[in-house]
């Protein structure tokens, strides 16, 4: 199997963006670091905000997000997804169905969904694990391993974790009603 390459992982994700409008950005881009430190300016003025926006702010370099907003949805990359092509392939899909997802719900539907109720962002998050490691299968050609999904995923490995991802890919329609990239 040919390894990806930089351009192809981009070219992914440029295809992926463009079919859910969003724009992608990382944690490293000029614009985020002054949207940061404008973020913990405001926090600060909150009482009680400032841990919470240094939580969010702190967890990018290990987790990407998908931001609805006024003006169109904003996924930013955390730096764990440049860690090799494959990893960035793997992260901008996890991401790209949870920008579908806001595409189809409506940004303020997709926030109340994710943020008020454990089982609908249980299910959102299985619908963009299940793309991205379907990614990464079909990439690479590897079962997925446990490492850094987390204890949820314990009880599922190696074929199982395809077993799910299938499922979960049937059950939505795949990464925007087709199959995965």
């Amino acid at each position: 199997m040919t390894p990806l390459t930089w351009d192809q992982a981009r070219a992914l994700g440029e295809h992926l963006a463009g079919e859910t409008s969003a724009v992608v950005t990382s944690h490293d881009d000029g614009a985020m670091v002054v949207a940061g430190t404008l973020l913990r300016t405001l926090a600060a003025m909150v009482k009680g905000a400032e841990p919470i926006v240094d939580l969010v702010l702190a967890r990018g370099e290990r987790t990407s997000v998908t931001l609805p907003t006024p003006l169109g949805t904003i996924v930013v990359l955390a730096r764990a997804a440049s860690a090799s092509p494959v990893a960035y392939a793997r992260t901008i899909t996890h991401e790209a169905v949870h920008a579908g997802q806001v595409q189809r719900l409506g940004g303020l539907q997709a926030s109340v969904d994710y943020l008020g109720s454990g089982e609908l962002r249980a299910v959102r998050e299985a619908d963009a694990y299940a793309a991205g490691l379907w990614t990464e299968f079909l990439l690479t050609g590897e079962l997925p391993v446990l490492a850094g999904l987390g204890e949820e995923h314990a009880a599922v490995s190696g074929l199982g974790h395809l077993q799910v991802c299938h499922r979960s890919l049937l059950s939505t329609g795949g990464v925007y009603g087709s199959s995965p990239p």
